[in-house]
């Protein structure tokens, strides 16, 4: 099948609270289905011409990534043309990090630059040093997502753009957040744990979750935080998570006794919810790391329906 686009090509994304983002194929494989795309704000009420975003530079992305071709072939992202200017040079592929979870082990990831799909060499890096982005192919849906946050009044307010040259550092809002399946990882969970104050704060963000309508959608805030207060629960039952942060675990230390059966079967209620109906189950089930991911949340959950607890 021909593909309905090349290196060049502009597109808009549809953004989750209405407008659009749009977005750029700076590299593309010769049968898909992985690109290698600079996505620009601003929010743009209605798809913009070709001529209003072809002169977007570079350096003005808020983010590079490699993502999914899917919703370019199919229609959902509507195709605004390619410029006529297009200059290949101009707009490099990046370096990104893998990481493994478990091993704790980490290798910076250079792929050719002519072609997304292939990795040239990887070079081992010490965890945890790097400021690159995570190396992972993105679904639309992912997409659509973290642009819609990227572009949100409050982000544009808050953070600089990012550059493909001098990437920002992984804890910054300008980028789509730390891509990772570590429950920690996540801006939304790191943020909640660093304004963890007192104990009610657990039950409120697992109740958030729990009561939460099931035909709600539940977006990536709640998500983050409901499986971070999980993760603080089953550590204070003495099931703490192997990688569990420093803050987190003087945090459990100074709360002993909070590991009550009501508020374990609240979290295991929360953690389920979050990983078969959520904006992150989603995002994750779209890309590269699903099964990593659910691997982590079946992880917290028997951590937490232990029988020791």
């Amino acid at each position: 099948m021909k593909l309905n686009y090349s290196e060049g090509t502009w597109f808009a994304i549809p953004l989750r609270k209405g407008g659009f983002g749009v977005g750029v194929a700076a590299r593309t494989m010769k049968k898909g289905p992985v690109i290698l795309a600079y996505l620009f704000g601003p929010k743009r009420e209605l798809v913009p011409t070709l001529p209003e975003v072809v002169g977007l530079d570079p350096f003005a992305a808020v983010k590079v990534a490699r993502i999914g071709d899917l919703s370019l072939i199919n229609g959902e992202w509507p195709i605004l043309g390619r410029s006529p200017t297009w200059e290949h040079d101009t707009w490099p592929t990046p370096q990104f990090v893998r990481w493994d979870g478990i091993s704790h082990r980490a290798w910076i990831v250079y792929y050719d630059d002519n072609d997304p799909g292939r990795v040239t060499k990887e070079v081992p890096v010490a965890a945890g040093t790097s400021t690159l982005d995570e190396d992972c192919a993105f679904g639309a849906g992912a997409v659509e997502s973290a642009l819609t946050r990227l572009l949100s009044p409050e982000a544009a307010s808050g953070a600089a753009s990012t550059t493909v040259l001098e990437p920002t550092p992984q804890n910054e809002k300008a980028n789509l957040g730390t891509w990772s399946a570590s429950i920690f990882a996540g801006d939304a969970a790191a943020d909640w744990l660093g304004g963890l104050t007192e104990p009610a704060q657990i039950r409120e963000a697992l109740a958030a979750v729990v009561k939460a309508p099931r035909d709600e959608y539940l977006e990536q805030d709640r998500c983050g935080a409901a499986l971070a207060a999980a993760e603080i629960v089953a550590a204070c039952c003495g099931h703490a998570a192997k990688n569990l942060p420093e803050n987190a675990v003087e945090w459990v230390s100074a709360h002993p006794g909070l590991g009550k059966k009501r508020l374990v079967a609240l979290a295991e209620k929360a953690v389920r919810r979050v990983e078969t109906s959520s904006e992150m189950q989603e995002q994750f089930d779209e890309s590269e790391l699903k099964d990593e991911w659910h691997g982590v949340v079946k992880d917290l959950l028997s951590r937490l329906v232990s029988k020791q607890v």
